[in-house]
């Protein structure tokens, strides 16, 4: 299961606790599908996804413009996919709501975008922001 560890630690407290938070979420989106109890459960995450990484997404771009993070361009680009992706997965949601069929694919679609994406995204690309806030003490 997916769990916090130290290793997605970013090293700035703020950016650390939400992600923490996103980390619960996913925990238990996880385990929804494993449950067989998915529908409901992928339509809170994508609406809490959708507002949560929003504000989540400011405050840590606020932070790099503040300390002159020079990847904030491309860090800025991977958000806003992210964002496509999200909006993507509500329309897959709203369709299958209206028409009806089976949630699967819509489950290992969410998966791979929520999973997949936010736990390579913290690991990698803010860890190295995290990195590059060390060397600016």
């Amino acid at each position: 299961m997916i769990k916090w560890t130290p290793a997605l630690s970013v090293g700035v407290e703020k950016i650390d606790e939400q992600h923490r938070e996103l980390i619960v979420r996913i925990h238990a989106l996880v385990k929804s599908i494993h449950e067989s109890r998915c529908r409901t459960t992928i339509a809170g995450m994508i609406e809490f996804l959708q507002e949560y990484v929003i504000h989540h997404f400011e405050d840590e771009q606020e932070l790099m413009r503040a300390n002159d993070y020079p990847e904030l361009p491309a860090h800025i680009r991977q958000h806003e996919e992210f964002l496509k992706s999200i909006d993507n997965l509500r329309k897959d949601l709203d369709r299958l709501m209206t028409e009806g069929g089976s949630s699967y694919e819509l489950s290992v679609a969410t998966n791979q975008v929520v999973v997949e994406w936010i736990m390579a995204h913290i690991a990698n690309i803010d860890r190295k922001f995290g990195e590059y806030m060390k060397t600016r003490g």
